[in-house]
């Protein structure tokens, strides 16, 4: 496995990490290690614009509240810029959700 932040060439190189990594923002050792302490910034934290409100990511088909925990983000390197960041709640026409997670969605620039 390559480690993009060891020090060496690889890490100078714009990141983008994803995921669903079922440990609250600000509140967890995951976040601590790749955001507060760590290399990446949460792009949600950083967005020039929020379009949605700060719903949770895990409301399982119910409806998120506002203020929940967001255990999805996506996180970047402070390279990249964030221009919008959004917690996508769409629904198909009957109403159902596609997954028990709200997507997080991003508008980045590389630089």
């Amino acid at each position: 496995m390559i480690d993009l932040f060891d020090g060496g060439e690889l890490d100078q190189l714009p990141t983008i990490v994803t995921g669903d990594y079922n440990s609250p923002a600000h509140d967890s050792g995951a976040y601590t290690t790749l955001v507060t302490d760590g290399p990446t910034v949460d792009s949600w934290d950083t967005a020039a614009e929020q379009l949605t409100p700060a719903w949770e990511t895990c409301p399982g088909y119910a409806e998120a509240v506002e203020g929940g925990d967001r255990i999805d983000w996506v996180l970047t390197t402070e390279d990249i810029t964030t221009h919008q960041a959004a917690i996508n709640d769409y629904r198909d026409p009957s109403g159902a959700f596609a997954s028990d997670h709200l997507p997080m969605q991003a508008l980045l620039s590389l630089p």
